[in-house]
């Protein structure tokens, strides 16, 4: 039996968008994910496969670990938590409609 596929669509800011595309730097690709990207106001729509938010949120977390800025390691450990919650959102919605 086929697993349906889960995406996950979620909005960020213009700054976390730029994380987003720093991972790719970390050898996580994004690029496809970005070019689609959908402007909605002063914030961009973008949507992930589950399988990659969980390695991007893995990459987050290294490079918060490994950021010499405060200021910035704070941004990447928002960027990861926010993730993280969509993840376990996603995941309670998923259990809730299996049989």
């Amino acid at each position: 039996m086929n697993m349906p596929i889960r995406k996950i669509a979620f909005l960020v800011d213009e700054n976390e968008l730029k994380l987003l595309n720093e991972v790719c730097f970390y050898g996580i690709d994004v690029n496809k994910n970005i070019k689609k990207v959908v402007r909605e106001g002063n914030k961009y729509s973008i949507e992930f496969l589950n399988e990659e938010l969980d390695d991007i949120v893995a990459c987050i977390i290294h490079c918060a670990s490994h950021e010499k800025s405060v200021y910035k390691q704070n941004k990447w450990d928002n960027l990861a938590d926010k993730i993280e919650r969509l993840l376990e959102l996603s995941e309670s919605i998923w259990e809730s409609k299996s049989p």
